[in-house]
């Protein structure tokens, strides 16, 4: 693993570590009225944004349990459409996220993330009668989030990440498609920007 695909990894654990003492949310009980982050259950819908080794955008949908007051967990799918040359591509991440919530007002709050994702991926050449070359890839991705509540059902949150996927060299010509037979890293930044419902 280069540096450049170990530094992202690196400044999420350290947001991590020094975020796990904080307390996460006031209790319902230190005040009068609920706002969305009290709840224990929220979907999501989000538009992302890729850039690194190729650029792609998308569209994301999240679920969200926070059992504890200071750990939250979420699964998330994405569908993007990537930026590859002389070829289309489409990729299917899906993975999980563990995240520590930190209160900073009622309504207001960050939150360090850390996970796991797998990515399916296909590329197509430009002709019907071309072979496609598939991946599936895993990385492990972490990062850093804001999200303000409006109320006690809605809220709105932009997340910003780095990943790292293990994958193979893949090359689609006209007529021929290759796959490698190595794992390679490839490094990768992404931002998420949604809207979501607390249940």
């Amino acid at each position: 693993m280069t540096a450049s695909t170990l530094s992202p990894l690196l400044l999420v654990g350290a947001l991590v570590l020094l975020a796990l003492p904080a307390t996460a949310h006031e209790s319902e009980s230190e005040r009068d009225y609920e706002v969305a982050f009290d709840r224990t259950w929220a979907v999501g819908v989000y538009a992302t944004g890729l850039e690194g080794e190729y650029g792609a955008i998308g569209l994301g949908g999240r679920l969200r349990l926070e059992l504890l007051p200071i750990l939250g967990l979420e699964v998330f799918a994405e569908t993007v459409t990537v930026d590859w040359p002389g070829a289309d591509r489409a990729d299917f991440p899906v993975g999980f996220s563990l995240y520590v919530p930190i209160a900073l007002t009622d309504s207001l709050r960050i939150r360090p993330t850390a996970g796991m994702c797998a990515m399916f991926s296909f590329i197509d050449g430009a002709f019907e009668e071309r072979k496609g070359a598939q991946d599936i890839a895993f990385g492990l991705h972490g990062g850093a989030g804001i999200e303000y509540a409006f109320g006690s059902t809605v809220s709105v949150f932009a997340d910003a990440k780095g990943i790292v996927y293990w994958s193979h060299e893949r090359d689609v010509k006209r007529w021929t498609a290759t796959v490698g037979e190595t794992l390679e890293d490839t490094g990768h930044f992404q931002v998420n920007v949604g809207v979501q419902l607390h249940l």
